[in-house]
């Protein structure tokens, strides 16, 4: 027989009043008669579920708010974010204004959160309408920075770190708008320029402080990094990194490069951001690949330019633009820079210039490690100039400069030349590189070496006559306004710089190296004009530019005369600072343990076997690491024998 079910405490209970229902019999409620007998009633108030009370989480990045998905809120960019697209939106401005501002546990400060004041707390005489007035919301003040432009006030913060180092990124003695105005212009309308440059400020913050003004740093958090391993970890770094990739995100998502003058000048800027960032960064090879992907673009510009391309006619009294005569058109994988850009709305003159100083830049990595191949150019000089291409007088020194931009990077066809030709010669008939095939060649020994050194050194010469007399002048009147001198003095040492290298066919020539010593000792005479009047900053100089630490690197490692050396040595170590891949303290390092080397060479042997170990030596830079690997000949002095060791030096 089925259970009833039934309540025993119910089934007598009287219908309520005022439900307006009539008692039902039996069979009424069953159904049919002789049933089971089920009660049931309605009931008045049926309870309902609810959930437990939790107060709801106003915090976490933006991000995580507009997906509805809980934010683990790590500063200053959410890991999750991270991991889901690569970079975070951030967190309000009460969320991340510094970490400073919040607490241990990550939770924000209580009185940014605290509840209006009870009524029982207030005093008597308030009235309901102060009260009133009392809870109502506080006008919120005015942000100190563009929030048209910049989401948080972190951003307009490290543009501002940014800025400072536009004055001095371009060299110093010449002023560069292409930083200090286009770039900065530019960054209202472009977002990846203006991530790009941010993310340059951030990094300065976190492993180069020493390069920022201290009215800069007067804004960084107390607890700014003082050692590499900090600074790898500090909230500088991760923002940094951010905004990188950010930049390279939105760069990327631009699918024709060419299609506007817009996208082209940004994704060209851009370029150069990236490679001034990786300079910073100290990740040399990722910056070459940047400058080749800002020459590549270049190149696509140039060649759709090159039916209405216009060079500059010296002779012509207007100094006006005109057609050149129809010439051979140059060969693949080669660039033609003229003068003047050809669209000068759409790429400045200035942004040419740049990325031919970088050029030579890419090149001059390869000077310490002769036996390996040097990062990958894209863009090569074609090697067909003469003299005669070159002016024979400059209306100035901004003239002069954008001259010797161009002839400095035509020279760069030599060296490239002579390594690909002596890498033909010394490879084996099965491919790769032999380095017992070099025991009697060196670059000298190149047969068509003599031709290429002529025509290149004659028309450095050529601009160098016409680049004299304003040189004399600047100088004749250096008292009363030095700044033509120094930038005068500044293109002058890296001209006897250039000259020295095709003359010695990339310093390989023993004999003319010996010659060229009052060269190298010219060279170590202008840095020491140069470098006590560089431009004035609060902290420590930093350019993308060919500024003196590479000539006076060459001085201190190249020069035969030990007092040389030594002179270039001193200057390294009294004025620190970073020209690009060159850094003053890493030079005088190495300069330093090669004078050892040099002394402990000259002892043994006669001259030819001193210069070929002396041939060998190679250095090889860490990524992101203060130190260099230098690899030399060293004498056993157990055994006599000559051993090729390495060594770590770090500074």
């Amino acid at each position: 027989m089925p259970a009833l079910r039934m309540s025993s405490a119910k089934t007598n209970m009287p219908m309520p009043k005022g439900s307006g229902e009539k008692p039902r019999t039996r069979t009424e409620r069953t159904g049919k008669a002789g049933g089971p007998q089920v009660l049931t009633f309605a009931l008045q108030h049926r309870p309902r579920a609810t959930r437990a009370s939790v107060p709801k989480v106003r915090s976490g990045c933006i991000t995580c708010k507009r997906r509805h998905v809980k934010c683990d809120e790590a500063k200053p960019s959410c890991q999750r974010c991270m991991k889901w697209q690569g970079f975070c939106d951030g967190y309000g401005m009460h969320d991340s204004a510094s970490p400073s501002q919040s607490s241990g546990d990550g939770s924000r400060s209580s009185s940014s959160a605290s509840p209006p004041a009870d009524t029982k707390q207030l005093p008597p005489t308030v009235t309901s309408t102060e009260l009133t007035r009392a809870r109502k919301p506080p006008i919120l003040p005015e942000p100190d920075f563009n929030s048209s432009v910049f989401t948080y006030q972190w951003d307009k913060v490290y543009f501002d770190h940014w800025l400072s180092l536009a004055h001095n990124i371009g060299g110093g003695w010449f002023e560069t708008n292409l930083f200090t105005h286009t770039i900065p212009q530019l960054s209202r309308d472009e977002p990846a320029v203006r991530y790009a440059s941010m993310a340059i400020g951030a990094l300065a913050n976190a492993i180069a402080p020493n390069v920022l003004a201290n009215k800069a740093l007067a804004s960084i958090p107390a607890t700014a990094p003082t050692t590499t391993a900090d600074s790898l970890s500090s909230a500088h770094y991760k923002q940094a990194l951010t905004y990188y990739g950010r930049a390279l995100r939105l760069v990327r998502l631009q699918q024709n490069p060419l299609g506007s003058d817009t996208t082209l000048r940004a994704a060209v800027i851009s370029c150069l951001l990236f490679a001034c960032f990786e300079t910073l960064h100290g990740n040399r090879d990722v910056a070459v690949s940047h400058i080749n992907h800002g020459l590549a673009i270049m190149d696509q510009f140039m060649s759709a330019h090159r039916s209405n391309y216009r060079t500059l006619k010296t002779d012509d009294p207007d100094d006006k633009l005109v057609k050149p005569e129809p010439t051979n058109a140059p060969l693949s994988g080669y660039v033609e820079y003229g003068e003047r850009s050809p669209a000068p709305f759409v790429l400045e003159d200035e942004i040419l210039q740049v990325f031919q100083r970088l050029d030579y830049q890419s090149w001059s990595t390869g000077v310490m490690h002769r036996w390996r191949d040097s990062p990958p150019i894209y863009i090569r000089a074609n090697g067909n100039h003469s003299q005669h291409d070159v002016p024979g007088t400059f209306s100035d020194l901004k003239e002069a400069r954008r001259w010797w931009d161009l002839v400095q990077h035509w020279a760069l066809h030599l060296p490239r030349a002579v390594v690909e030709k002596f890498s033909a010669m010394t490879a084996p008939l099965s491919g790769g590189f032999n380095p017992d095939m070099t025991t009697n060649l060196d670059f000298c020994d190149v047969p068509e070496i003599s031709d290429m050194q002529c025509q290149t050194i004659e028309m450095l010469e050529q601009w160098h006559r016409a680049f004299m007399p304003l040189c004399t002048a600047s100088r004749a009147n250096k008292w009363a306004d030095p700044k033509p001198y120094f930038q005068a003095a500044s293109m002058l040492m890296q001209y006897h710089l250039s000259w020295i290298c095709i003359r010695t066919a990339c310093f390989s020539n023993y004999a003319a190296l010996h010659e060229v010593t009052p060269r190298f000792r010219e060279v170590v005479k202008l840095a020491a004009t140069l470098l006590p009047n560089q431009p004035k900053v609060s902290g420590e100089i930093f350019t993308m530019d060919n500024g003196p630490t590479l000539a006076l690197f060459m001085a201190a490692t190249k020069c035969r005369d030990r007092n040389v050396r030594a002179d270039a040595t001193a200057l390294l170590r009294r004025y620190p600072r970073k020209d690009a891949f060159w850094d003053s303290r890493a030079a005088a390092r190495i300069a330093e343990t090669n004078m050892g080397i040099e002394d402990e060479n000259e002892k043994y042997g006669n001259l030819a076997e001193q210069w070929w170990r002396l041939r060998r030596r190679e250095g090889i830079m860490a990524d992101r690491k203060p130190e260099c690997r230098l690899k030399y000949y060293v004498r056993n002095a157990a055994t006599g024998q000559w051993e090729y060791t390495s060594e770590v030096v770090q500074w």
